[in-house]
């Protein structure tokens, strides 16, 4: 893992300098990933949605990378036009975090507007950030009990 870290050209797009720093999170990866981290948070110009989502995702996965870059990251994916997934992934690294701020509560007020369109998971996902950072959202809770039950649930009861 080390020498696959050290390999990641410089060259890279955005976008790919992202995709390989998540993938190296995503398989727990020893080694200076922090650094990588850090790299993604601190140049965010030209990310998409999912950039962000997974650049937010990979920090808290290593855990203790709240900082500036991390705060303008969730900051501008509270902006972008984020897919349920990207939100709900958006929202975990907050609340694994604990970064309590004004994009946490943007995110909790669009997943009350969008919570239709969000899958199980993805709603699990959100009412648990939304918990332990402690967000009250009147909106989203109403959202969460108009929400249709699958029939696989339904018929289960």
């Amino acid at each position: 893992w080390l020498e696959l870290q050290s390999r990641v050209p410089t060259s890279l797009t955005v976008g790919q300098r992202v995709a390989c720093t998540w993938a190296l999170a995503r398989a727990q990866a020893p080694g200076d990933l922090p650094s990588l981290v850090e790299q993604c948070l601190r140049d965010q110009r030209g990310m998409q949605a999912q950039d962000l989502a997974n650049t937010v995702w990979a920090a808290a996965t290593v855990r203790g990378l709240v900082s500036q870059g991390f705060a303008a990251a969730v900051e501008r994916a509270a902006d972008a036009d984020l897919e349920g997934q990207q939100l709900a992934s958006v929202m975990w690294a907050c609340a694994t975090l604990l970064h309590r701020d004004s994009s946490a509560t943007r995110l909790a007020a669009r997943a009350a507007r969008e919570a239709s369109g969000l899958t199980s998971r993805e709603m699990a996902q959100v009412l648990w950030a939304v918990a332990r950072l402690g967000v009250r959202t009147k909106q989203l809770m109403a959202a969460v009990a108009a929400k249709e039950i699958p029939e696989t649930l339904a018929d289960a009861a």
